[in-house]
C-alpha cells in the first residue's frame, strides 16, 4: 500500500477517482501521509454529509450517489468474531447495493458508538466538509442517550452551525427533550415531525426556549403547543401544521408583532379550520388590500402596520392542498412586508 503512495500524483489522482467511499476511507487510514495526499484530492468533490440518530447511528453520503454507512452492534452478527481495534476492514464492513444509486454498508462493532464516532470524524475531516444534515428520533427504551448527546455536542463543537435538521420524539422524557433540542440551537433549518408526549407530563412550556432557527417547521408534532410556546420561537420563518390553536391564540400572536415582541418574525403560518380574520383584527387598525383578488372579509388580505419601527404586514387566509389533492386546508397567514 505503502509503494502505491510513491506513484505519479496524476496516477494516484486517477486510481482515487474510482475507487468507492469504503475504498478511500481505507486508503486514508494507512498513515498521516496517506491521509494528507488522499484528503488533498477528495476535497474538492461535491459531496454532503447527513446524520441519522435512533435506533442505530448513520452517516449517509451524498453524490452522484447515496452511500449510506450503518452501524451495528457486534452481536448482531451470525458469526461473532473478535472486534478489530484499528481499522474498519474483513467480513464487519459488508456491503449491501440496494439500487443503483445507493449503497448501504453495515459495520458490526463491540460499540458502535465509538466506531461511528472515529469514522464520522475521519471522514468530515477527510473531505473537508460539514454534517449538513441531522435526522434524530428519540425512543423512551433507547440505551444510547448520552452517547447521542456526546455527538451532537462533538457536531456543534466541529462547526459553527448545521444546515437542516428533522426530529422526532416517542414518549421521551421532558428533561431529555430538553436537552436534545438545546444542542440543536444552531439548526438554520429545523423541521419538528411526530412529537409523542408522555401522558404524565402535560406541562411542556420550558421544552420550547428561546430558538433563534431562521426556519422553523412543525408537522405533526404541534398538538400540545399554546401561543406562549410560539411566542418564545424566534424564527424567521414558522410554519405550523397539526395544532390546537385558537382564535384567541392566533389574536395574542398578532398582537405581539404589533407590539415588537417578534422581531426576526418574516411569515407565519398556522393550520386553521373556518379562519375569519374579523374577529382576529377586530381591535387592530387594519385596511383591506383592495388590489388582490378574491378578496373576502373572512379571509382577507388585510393590511396592518406596528407603531414602533412602522413595518406594514399582510394577514390573510389561504387554502392549500392537505394529505390529497381533493383534501383542501385553510391556514391563518403573516407576511412582514418589506
Amino acid at each position: 500500500m505503502f509503494a502505491f503512495l510513491r506513484f505519479p500524483h496524476l496516477a494516484i489522482e486517477e486510481i482515487i477517482k474510482y475507487m468507492d467511499l469504503k475504498e478511500i476511507y481505507n486508503l486514508s487510514r494507512c498513515s498521516k501521509r496517506s491521509f494528507k495526499i488522499v484528503g488533498s484530492m477528495v476535497k474538492t468533490r461535491n459531496i454532503s454529509f447527513r446524520i441519522e440518530m435512533g435506533m442505530q447511528f448513520k452517516l449517509l453520503v451524498d453524490q452522484t450517489c447515496c452511500t449510506e454507512f450503518q452501524f451495528q452492534p457486534l452481536s448482531r452478527l451470525i458469526i461473532k468474531r473478535p472486534p478489530s481495534g484499528r481499522y474498519f476492514g474483513g467480513s464487519r464492513f459488508s456491503a449491501t447495493k440496494l439500487s443503483r444509486n445507493y449503497t448501504t454498508y453495515f459495520i458490526f462493532w463491540e460499540n458502535p458508538y465509538q466506531a461511528f464516532k472515529a469514522f464520522y470524524n475521519h471522514m468530515t475531516k477527510l473531505f473537508g466538509k460539514p454534517i449538513n444534515r441531522v435526522l434524530y428520533y428519540g425512543f423512551p427504551w433507547a440505551k444510547d442517550l448520552l452517547e447521542q448527546i456526546n455527538l451532537l455536542e462533538q457536531i456543534n463543537h466541529n462547526q459553527p452551525f448545521i444546515e437542516e435538521a428533522r426530529i422526532g420524539f416517542e414518549r421521551v422524557p421532558k428533561k431529555d427533550m430538553i436537552t436534545i433540542l438545546n444542542l440543536l440551537k444552531t439548526v438554520r433549518r429545523m423541521r419538528w415531525c411526530d412529537f409523542v408526549m408522555r401522558n404524565q407530563e402535560n406541562n411542556y412550556q420550558e421544552v420550547v426556549q428561546m430558538f433563534e432557527h431562521d426556519e422553523l417547521t412543525i408537522e405533526d408534532g404541534g398538538v400540545w403547543l399554546n401561543v406562549n410556546h410560539i411566542l418564545d420561537m424566534n424564527c424567521r420563518i414558522i410554519k405550523i401544521a397539526n395544532n390546537s390553536l385558537t382564535i384567541d391564540a392566533l389574536s395574542d400572536y398578532l398582537d405581539a408583532w404589533m407590539a415588537g415582541e417578534i422581531p426576526r418574525l418574516e411569515h407565519f403560518s398556522a393550520l386553521f379550520a373556518n379562519l375569519d380574520l374579523t374577529i382576529i383584527l377586530k381591535d387592530i387598525e387594519c385596511e383591506s388590500m383592495d388590489s388582490e383578488e378574491n378578496f373576502t372579509e373572512a379571509k382577507g388580505p388585510y393590511r396592518i402596520q406596528r407603531g414602533g419601527d412602522g413595518k406594514y404586514a399582510k394577514v390573510f387566509g389561504a387554502t392549500s392542498e392537505g394529505w390529497h389533492p381533493f383534501f383542501l386546508v385553510d391556514s391563518f397567514e403573516i407576511q412582514v412586508l418589506e
